[in-house]
């Protein structure tokens, strides 16, 4: 499925979903056919929720790469905070999504507490929902990928 995902040659990608939905696996199977500057939320987690979105929007401002791709559960989080700052919206924004029994399976391999991974759902759907009330009519594209 990733490679029936067609990229904008230029523009913001936001790659968002809940906890091990798929994202980083996909960003990873999109980067060998998409020259682009990429970013993972998971990296800048030691500035802390805030502050890593405003290290990202500024890497984002200052980059000259044509194609920036974001991926992470921050994903909500950064498309929030751009509605609420009045910045330039994703030209995309691929919500990966699989079974809460996938999830669960891949939780637990990693090691994590399954049911409070899962518990942060309902944090990102409110996130997710605040970012469609401020931009009610987006013009990006919206891509549901499915992973099993």
């Amino acid at each position: 499925m990733a490679n029936k995902i067609k990229l904008p040659t230029s523009g913001l990608v936001v790659i968002i979903g809940y906890a091990a939905t798929g994202k980083t696996h996909l960003m990873n199977e999109i980067k060998p056919k998409y020259k682009a500057r990429y970013w993972s939320t998971d990296d800048y987690m030691e500035y802390g929720f805030e502050q890593a979105l405003y290290v990202i929007m500024e890497e984002l401002r200052t980059s000259v790469a044509p194609l920036k791709v974001v991926e992470g559960v921050q994903g909500y989080r950064l498309l929030r905070k751009l509605a609420q700052l009045g910045k330039p919206l994703p030209d995309m924004v691929i919500e990966c999504v699989a079974s809460k029994e996938v999830r669960q399976i891949r939780i637990a391999a990693r090691g994590k507490n399954v049911q409070a991974t899962l518990n942060l759902d309902k944090v990102l759907s409110k996130v997710y929902d605040d970012f469609k009330l401020l931009a009610p009519n987006p013009k990006y594209k919206y891509v549901r990928y499915e992973t099993k």
